[in-house]
C-alpha cells in the first residue's frame, strides 16, 4: 500500500562493531547457495523507511560525500517499467520484484551503492551489508507527503504504516539485528547526525578487503 517494495540482505561473513549494531555474526540458512552466486565487489547500504522519512534527501547527500551510487528504486520502477501496472486506488504502480532484482543485480554486484526504498523484503541476502531504518514522527511525515501532493488516502496509509511499524517489522524479520541501525529523521540536527553515522558505517565497510 505504500509506493513500492523492496527486500534487503546481509553479508553473512561480517558483523558490525559500531554503536547500534550487535556483535553477533549472522549465518544464512544456505551459505553454500549464497556463496555460489556473484558477491558484491564493494559495500551496499540500504536506506529504508516509510515514505516521508527522508530517505532520498539522506541518500543524495551521502552519495555526494561518499562517491557512492544512489539507487532510487521507486524511480527505477517508474522509468524502466519494473511493475505490473498502475493501481489507481492507491495512486501507485504494482511493482514486479523479479524485474527489480534483475535490473539491480549488476549494480549491486559492482557495489558501492546506497539503495533508497521504503522496505526491504525481497533483496538477495548476498547484496546488502548494512540497513539504515529511518523513522519520523507522524506530523513530519504528514507535512512532507502533503508537500509532495499525496492525496488524503495515500497519506493516511503511509502514516498508519509508520504507526504500526510495518517497515520496521519487515526489516527485523528479514535481517539480523547486527547490521540494522535505526535513526530518527525529524530535524536538521538529526539529519546532520544521520549523515555522520552512515558515513562511519560506510568507512568501516570500505576498510574491509573486497
Amino acid at each position: 500500500f505504500f509506493e513500492s517494495q523492496v527486500r534487503f540482505s546481509l553479508d553473512p561473513l561480517f558483523s558490525f562493531l559500531l554503536p547500534g549494531f550487535g556483535g553477533l555474526a549472522w549465518h544464512p540458512p544456505c551459505l553454500s547457495c549464497e556463496m555460489s552466486l556473484p558477491r558484491p565487489r564493494g559495500p551496499n547500504i540500504v536506506i529504508c523507511g516509510t515514505p516521508g522519512v527522508g530517505k532520498t534527501t539522506l541518500c543524495q547527500t551521502l552519495a555526494s560525500e561518499l562517491g557512492f551510487r544512489h539507487i532510487e528504486v521507486g524511480a527505477l520502477v517508474r522509468e524502466k517499467g519494473l511493475h505490473d501496472g498502475y493501481d489507481a486506488e492507491f495512486d501507485t504502480f504494482t511493482m514486479n520484484e523479479d524485474k527489480i532484482v534483475d535490473e539491480l543485480e549488476p549494480l549491486m554486484v559492482e557495489g558501492r551503492n546506497l539503495v533508497d526504498f521504503h522496505t526491504v523484503d525481497f533483496f538477495p541476502e548476498r547484496w546488502v551489508h548494512a540497513v539504515v531504518l529511518l523513522r519520523a514522527s507522524t506530523s513530519s511525515i504528514f507535512d512532507r507527503l502533503t508537500k509532495r501532493g499525496y492525496n488524503e488516502k495515500k497519506r493516511e496509509e503511509n502514516i498508519d504504516s509508520e504507526i504500526m511499524n510495518v517497515v520496521a517489522e519487515d526489516v527485523y524479520e528479514s535481517y539480523p539485528p547486527n547490521i540494522i541501525v535505526e535513526l530518527q529523521s525529524d530535524t536538521t540536527e538529526q539529519f546532520e547526525a544521520n549523515v555522520g553515522r552512515v558515513k562511519a558505517i560506510a568507512a568501516e565497510l570500505l576498510s574491509r578487503s573486497w
